[in-house]
């Protein structure tokens, strides 16, 4: 039986300038919602496929996070989003390096090594970013994360762009993540983001995927 991926579901914001950052990174309620401060990591997101890009014509994005010395693989659908909202599938595991002969047994490796082949993977492209989190309650539950991103393609160069995530978790509700969207909308200059950052640093290298709304990814029979 194949693993269940979970569903990550959030908003993601285009933020247009430093000023409104640094605006954001300060705010403490959203309405009736509170922000408590999660503290900052800084990250480096590798992005892996094989010579023929076998994951991305299945529709996923394989993505091996480093974050200090911690290594996260993540497999996540390539799922058009509606507006600020995506919504994708996603699977993830532990790792120690790069090389899929070193991956431990988990659902996330279980699904993806039959749909390698045995062929070896290379880098197509990574991101840098320095996240500033937050987490959000409501009534006393935590409903969400918001992250503030500083966003990079090259390593120890300027942040190319600014970004606001908000991840649903615990308690949170769909209905209760757009509502916190349109109340941060109300406040700030933000734009809806519909390209991940995996989509964003292919098209710095000039590599433009084309994600049709409806779509899912390609399950082999």
């Amino acid at each position: 039986m194949e693993p269940e991926p979970r569903i990550e579901v959030e908003l993601r914001y285009r933020i247009m300038d430093r000023k409104s950052f640094l605006e954001l990174e300060r705010l403490e309620t959203v309405g009736e919602y509170r922000l408590r401060p999660a503290g900052e990591r800084q990250m480096t997101d590798a992005y892996l496929d094989t010579p023929e890009q076998d994951l991305l014509v299945l529709g996923y994005a394989l993505r091996i996070r480093t974050v200090g010395k911690r290594k996260l693989l993540t497999l996540k659908s390539l799922t058009p989003p509606r507006d600020a909202l995506h919504k994708r599938q996603e699977l993830e595991t532990e790792v120690q390096g790069e090389d899929p002969r070193q991956w431990p047994a988990a659902a996330a490796t279980s699904f993806l090594l039959p749909r390698l082949k045995g062929r070896a993977l290379e880098t197509l492209c990574r991101v840098y970013q320095r996240r500033h989190r937050s987490l959000v309650s409501l009534g006393g539950r935590e409903v969400f994360e918001l992250s503030l991103d500083e966003v990079g393609f090259r390593p120890h160069g300027p942040a190319a762009l600014f970004e606001l995530e908000v991840e649903r978790i615990g308690e949170g509700s769909e209905e209760d993540l757009l509502c916190f969207g349109r109340l941060l909308e109300e406040r700030f200059i933000l734009q809806p983001e519909p390209r991940s950052k995996f989509e964003l640093a292919l098209a710095e290298r000039g590599i433009y995927l084309s994600l049709q709304p409806g779509t899912e990814p390609v399950e082999e029979r």
